[in-house]
């Protein structure tokens, strides 16, 4: 066998191979293309929200990159759509695809976040103080944001050879895109070097309007020290954008009194500005797919704590769902999924894979190998996976892919064993992958596992925590080793908890030993 490579998660340019997602599949492209296709059609009130979610290692960012990568027209992810499917009848094409401007941005990129600024905390003004002493990955992703439109705005504004043919009204709203995302880039730089800093004036309530003139004059003429570049009059509309949102930033959050006014330099000036480049990307009638992908993930920096992470998580989401591109698609582990989401984000929940889908699941790992895997290696690498799976019926939804196939790939890259049982498989495989003392605790709760939590275990459902007297120290050292999961972060009175499918998994091979 040679070396088997999956991937500890989806990112573009990677082998990516996809299985088991038609009906969600359908529910994302095909909404985003309608979305897209209503503004290219001259509809300028479409805003379509969409929450991917599911349990860890569902696939929710393959999911994802499979529909833009279906938008994009990318020959993979067309071949890929097509042997899972084997037609494209039903999938909706794009209106002019070139045009349209598709940005994602991956919270597993944000390490290191900056101090937080007051606009995280506006909904909750009396944390103000406690906010500084936090960390907050908003800016890092904005500041991605702002690259990657800058990249793919460039492209989707390249006029045709023809362009003098082009209407002088479509001409003149591309400008505007460009000027707004300039905008965009000069407000970024300022919040960078001032974010944190407080900024304060002093007016007479007589003079006030007089006053704000000079100000933005004097925000202006900082900027213009940041901006780089020769001054040109797009460039001055741009510098007059950014310091109009700058200085509108600092009046909407006055701390003291009319005459004595004081603001906290923030990334919610960056929100502002992106909101006039979508702004303008609308009126161009450019579709503007934002995509924030494991957008929990951000909250890593934190610690390891998943209450002190549900709670920065509910105070960046709040400026994100301020952002009005034509589509907003962000993903989120389900734990963190709550009432309020649902409302603002239509959702498509992942669910695991039936147990016929992990076999296709291995066969499309296996045709990205380098080189692509023999008929004959598929169909052991086939085998060794069902063997934890043939207690189950063929069309029950019990395999998580990445567990699954880290599990499948670590037969073909270890050396197997002759006359291992599927328990003693399991325990090495957990014993390479944890610590001894969490492995103990884990096959604890696999031996006392009831019959009926077997196949909600397999599946990623919660189950009740009181059969399992998992102490308190043992629960956070299975949360630590990411084998047991709360069932709703953040909320003290639900107890109950998601159990990795392994645990039923070596439930069954006590049950039932090979």
């Amino acid at each position: 066998m040679p070396w088997i490579d999956i991937p500890m998660f989806s990112e573009p340019g990677q082998a990516h191979a996809f299985a088991n997602r038609q009906a969600q599949l359908f529910a994302l492209y095909n909404s985003l293309v309608q979305a897209g296709n209503a503004l290219r059609g001259g509809n300028m009130n479409v805003r379509l929200r969409h929450v991917v979610s599911g349990y860890k290692g569902v696939g929710k960012s393959s999911l994802i990159l499979q529909a833009l990568g279906l938008i994009r027209d990318d020959p993979e992810a067309r071949h890929s759509y097509e042997k899972m499917t084997g037609v494209t009848a039903s999938l909706l094409e794009p209106f002019d695809r070139q045009r349209w401007i598709i940005l994602r941005v991956s919270g597993k990129h944000v390490s290191n976040v900056d101090a937080v600024g007051d606009a995280l905390q506006r909904a909750v003004a009396e944390e103000d103080e406690k906010s500084e002493q936090r960390r907050e990955p908003l800016l890092p992703l904005l500041a991605d944001i702002r690259q990657q439109a800058e990249a793919t705005t460039d492209r989707a504004l390249a006029l045709p050879i023809f362009h003098r043919l082009l209407p002088l009204r479509e001409s003149e709203l591309y400008k505007k895109v460009r000027i707004s995302l300039r905008a965009v880039a000069i407000a970024l730089e300022y919040v960078q070097k001032w974010q944190g800093s407080r900024q304060s004036e002093k007016l007479e309530q007589t003079t006030s309007s007089q006053n704000s003139a000079e100000i933005e004059g004097q925000i202006i003429s900082q900027l213009k020290m940041i901006a780089s570049g020769s001054a040109t009059p797009d460039l001055e509309s741009s510098l007059k954008i950014a310091a109009s949102i700058i200085r509108k930033s600092g009046a909407s959050s006055i701390q003291s009194t009319q005459v004595d006014r004081q603001w906290r330099i923030s990334a919610q000036v960056v929100v502002e500005a992106l909101n006039i480049f979508f702004e303008a990307t609308n009126r161009a009638q450019l579709p503007t797919l934002l995509v924030l992908d494991d957008l929990d993930e951000v909250t890593s920096a934190i610690g390891p704590s998943i209450d002190e992470r549900a709670r920065a998580l509910s105070w960046i989401l709040g400026p994100f769902t301020e952002l009005k591109p034509t589509c907003l698609v962000i993903s989120l582990r389900q734990e963190y999924m709550h009432e309020d989401i649902s409302r603002q984000f239509q959702p498509i929940h992942i669910p695991p894979m039936t147990r016929d889908s992990a076999a296709m699941a291995v066969e499309r790992w296996g045709e990205v190998q380098g080189p692509p895997l023999t008929p004959e290696q598929v169909q052991w690498l086939q085998e060794q996976g069902d063997q934890f799976l043939k207690s189950f019926d063929r069309n029950d939804p019990v395999v998580v892919p990445f567990h699954f196939l880290q599990l499948v790939s670590w037969f073909a890259n270890s050396a197997v064993v002759e006359g291992e049982s599927t328990e003693q498989a399991l325990l090495r495989y957990l014993g390479e992958k944890h610590f001894r003392s969490s492995v103990r605790i884990f096959e604890r709760l696999a031996s006392v596992m009831p019959d009926d939590d077997i196949m909600r275990c397999a599946a990623s459902s919660p189950v009740e925590s009181a059969p399992y007297a998992l102490s308190e120290s043992d629960r956070k050292e299975l949360e630590q080793a990411g084998l047991v999961r709360p069932a709703m972060a953040g909320d003290p009175h639900d107890t109950r908890i998601v159990i990795d499918p392994l645990c039923a998994y070596l439930r069954l091979a006590k049950k039932t030993p090979s």
